[in-house]
Formats: structure tokens, C-alpha cells, sequence
């Protein structure tokens, strides 16, 4: 039974999580972006502002969440590696 929930943690779990982490940190930095790029344009910036707050809350979700999976696999004695 270990060595499953091991391997689904490693092989299923970390690489969605791994993936979930890349794709909110690429969304935080677009809106960085967007909001220097067209800082002359109130309407972009704001949208700027919108992605950079729902990117750090998607980063902070994804962290919450893999705090919990770690959680979970020490309650139950599985050894996890950080994705």
C-alpha cells in the first residue's frame, strides 16, 4: 500500500503540482508584465493588477494544497519529496 500511494504521489500528484506552480507563477509575471508594459493605458493596468493578485492567490492555493497532500502522507507514514 506504500509503495502505491508513494508512486501516485510521485508520478500523479507532484507532477500536477509541479505544473499547477509553473502555470500560476507564469500568470503572476504576465500581469507584471502587462502592468509596466502598457502603464500608460489605465485599463491595462488594471487588468495587470488583476492577474498579478490572481496569480499569487493560484501560488498560494497551490502551496496550501501541497502542504495538505504532505500532510496527509505523513499522517498515513508515506515518505514525500517536495515537486
Amino acid at each position: 500500500m506504500d509503495a502505491l500511494l508513494l508512486k501516485v504521489n510521485q508520478f500523479i500528484i507532484n507532477p500536477i503540482l509541479g505544473f499547477m506552480f509553473v502555470l500560476a507563477f507564469a500568470y503572476f509575471l504576465w500581469g507584471v508584465f502587462e502592468y509596466f508594459l502598457y502603464s500608460q493605458s489605465e485599463l491595462q493596468r488594471e487588468t495587470g493588477k488583476k492577474h498579478i493578485f490572481y496569480g499569487l492567490i493560484g501560488l498560494l492555493i497551490m502551496t496550501g494544497f501541497w502542504g495538505i497532500v504532505q500532510i496527509l502522507a505523513s499522517t498515513i507514514g508515506v515518505s514525500v519529496s517536495k515537486p
